[in-house]
């Protein structure tokens, strides 16, 4: 039985900053890779298309259809992109009627029959965790068993009724899913830009799946739950010599909502990187209280070249209401050390959080500018996803937050915003974005390091595009 799974395209979800968004690059998508694998080895045959690295529009879509002639196609699917998602599925039920849909990912999970009551043309629905639920869904659609037997589907029924089924158990033995079957993408597409190599191949890649933490703007916890399930360091360092022997992929970008969060762990990836010989480097992201000289200093010397941080906000009533839970001081002891360290350091920053104003929103700017040791910024407007504590303060119009549209193809965290907060209007949020970028990145300091890093040409090519995006453009409120 064949299974086509489509990444849709995802980069106009940037909107004016779509430029700067590309030269970045993008992430294989993992989570298809790994139900790839899940069917490969109970004998499915798979295809994936990665429509934005592949350079695919929905007519190529189409085209790869007919000569692949799948059985089932399967699409995921992230808030911002589901207007995409309902296009591309209207397109290829026109042209191919009688292969059933079906959607996965993020935006499935967080607004769950919606996705049916708003696409006529995706039949079925599947959300959180479905290395295990794909299996019993295939089941059932070979078999015609029962639908309701499936955990994590949604439906229609002979009513034409919208079932939502119990959520599908979380998998407590990592170890037991396959590694994610990326032979199934062209891996040479896939590159990332890493502090004195320029572009190189990489791959993201995970040690453990769930985050304990309550940030208000976040719904990982929807797929993968609050409490944090670990792979064995033994089968993570596998999945690494695995790649470099055989994709010669030799930059890993860590996803963990939290990397440092378990010291041990760290210790030991480390550890094993080394008694392994691995040549290569790698980054992640945690909290700024998980981190101190030690740990740092022995991920540097396994290769460990970038950290990322969420800052948020600079303002401690901000933060405390978004539960970030991290002190300011934290940013302040962290990003000198790593830098101290030779370690890339970033920074994630979200303006336009519960009780932003004016004079917070500069104060999180100007923080984060004059922040000792931190290299890179990412100036976000924040965006109040479905099933975030944080869409439901909007849509409440707490702490003076005004949530104004559910449209979702708006929701996007770069020159767009679909939230007022106090005296903040959209465009003035807009606008504080552009400011931040713009302060952050024009200091002396900052432009001659992004130059050393990057080299004259890549140099050029990044400054241009973070022109096109951020001092020229033109947005529409």
């Amino acid at each position: 039985m064949k299974v086509l799974f489509i990444a849709p395209p995802w980069s106009d979800v940037y909107g004016s900053y779509k430029s700067a968004a590309k030269t970045g690059n993008g992430y294989p998508p993992l989570g298809l890779c790994y139900l790839s694998a899940v069917l490969e080895k109970e004998g499915y045959i798979t295809k994936i298309i990665d429509s934005e690295m592949e350079n695919k529009t929905i007519h190529d879509v189409i085209k790869e259809v007919g000569r692949f002639r799948p059985e089932i196609i399967g699409i995921t699917a992230a808030t911002p992109i589901f207007y995409i998602v309902k296009n591309l599925a209207a397109e290829l039920k026109k042209m191919f009627p009688s292969i059933p849909i079906f959607m996965g990912g993020p935006h499935c999970t967080v607004v769950l029959d919606r996705c049916l009551s708003e696409c006529r043309d995706i039949d079925y629905c599947l959300y959180g965790e479905c290395e295990r639920s794909i299996l019993d869904f295939m089941q059932f659609f070979k078999e015609k068993t029962k639908p309701r037997d499936v955990q994590g589907l949604i439906y229609r029924n002979d009513q034409e009724q919208i079932k939502v089924n119990r959520p599908p158990d979380l998998i407590d033995d990592l170890d037991s899913i396959p590694f994610p079957a990326r032979d199934k993408l062209d891996l040479d597409r896939y590159k990332w830009s890493v502090p004195g190599k320029g572009l190189v191949k990489f791959t993201p890649i995970i040690t453990s799946r769930g985050c304990p933490f309550k940030c208000i703007f976040c719904s990982a916890h929807t797929i993968f739950g609050k409490k944090v399930r670990n792979r064995s360091i033994a089968r993570v360092l596998d999945e690494i010599q695995f790649l470099v022997e055989k994709d010669d992929i030799k930059h890993y970008a860590f996803i963990d909502d939290t990397l440092t969060l378990n010291h041990e762990r760290v210790k030991e990836l480390c550890r094993g990187i080394k008694e392994r010989k691995l040549d290569i480097t790698w980054e992640g992201w945690t909290r700024a209280n998980t981190v101190n000289y030690d740990i740092l200093k022995m991920m540097k010397n396994a290769g460990f070249v970038r950290i990322s941080f969420g800052l948020e906000s600079a303002n401690a009533r901000i933060s405390e209401i978004a539960k970030k839970e991290i002190p300011l001081d934290a940013y302040v002891r962290a990003y000198p050390i790593a830098k101290k360290l030779g370690i890339e350091t970033r920074a994630s920053v979200m303006l336009g959080l519960p009780g932003e104003t004016y004079e917070t929103a500069m104060e999180t700017l100007n923080f984060t500018r004059t922040l000792k040791g931190c290299d890179q910024a990412y100036i976000n407007i924040a965006t109040p996803y479905p099933a975030t504590e944080l869409y439901d303060m909007a849509k409440a119009e707490r702490h003076g937050m005004r949530l104004l549209t559910d449209d979702f193809a708006e929701y996007r965290r770069y020159g767009g915003a679909v939230i007022e907060v106090n005296d903040l209007r959209r465009e003035d949020l807009v606008k504080l974005q552009r400011k931040g970028f713009l302060m952050f990145y024009f200091t002396p300091a900052r432009i001659w390091y992004n130059f050393k890093r990057a080299g004259l040409l890549a140099f050029i090519k990044n400054a241009v595009a973070f022109a096109r995006s951020i001092i020229f453009s033109k947005e529409k409120y």
